[in-house]
C-alpha cells in the first residue's frame, strides 16, 4: 500500500502566528533567503571549495585590510544561511558598496579554516527590497 504524502499548505493564520512568534533576525534571515531563490543564486551554507557560484545577499561589514603591502577591500556577505568574505585586491573601495546593500556576486568559492571567501569576484549593485 502506498501513500500519497503531500505537503500540507501552511494556512495565513499560522503564516501570521509562526511570523508573530519568529525574530527579527529570523524573519530578516527568511526574507534573504527568499531574496535567494529569486535572483536564482546559490545558499552560501551550501558552497563548497573551488565551486563556480553566484551569490546574493546584503552586505553586512566592509574594511580595508593591507594584504602583502597593498590595500584590500573586504566585504562580508550574508544571505540568511551564512556568510562569505569578498576580497577585491588593490582596492580601496567600490562606490555603492556599503553596509546594507544588497549585491549579486559571481565567482569561486575558496573554504580556509572554516571560512569561505572569494577574490575579486564580479558584482551586480541591487536593489534593496524594503527602500
Amino acid at each position: 500500500m502506498t501513500s500519497d504524502i503531500r505537503p500540507v499548505k501552511e494556512s495565513r493564520l499560522s503564516r501570521a502566528l509562526r511570523r508573530l512568534a519568529s525574530s527579527n533576525a529570523e524573519l530578516e534571515s527568511e526574507e534573504l533567503q527568499q531574496q535567494v531563490r529569486d535572483e536564482g543564486a546559490v545558499p552560501i551554507q551550501t558552497c563548497e571549495d573551488r565551486q563556480q557560484v553566484a551569490l546574493t545577499g546584503t552586505v553586512a561589514t566592509v574594511t580595508i585590510t593591507p594584504r602583502g603591502g597593498h590595500p584590500a577591500l573586504e566585504v562580508e556577505l550574508r544571505d540568511g544561511s551564512g556568510a562569505v568574505t569578498l576580497l577585491w585586491l588593490g582596492r580601496r573601495q567600490i562606490p555603492g558598496i556599503d553596509p546594507g546593500r544588497t549585491i549579486k556576486v559571481w565567482g569561486r568559492i575558496s573554504c580556509h579554516e572554516g571560512r569561505r571567501l572569494m577574490y575579486n569576484p564580479r558584482y551586480e549593485l541591487l536593489c534593496n527590497p524594503h527602500s
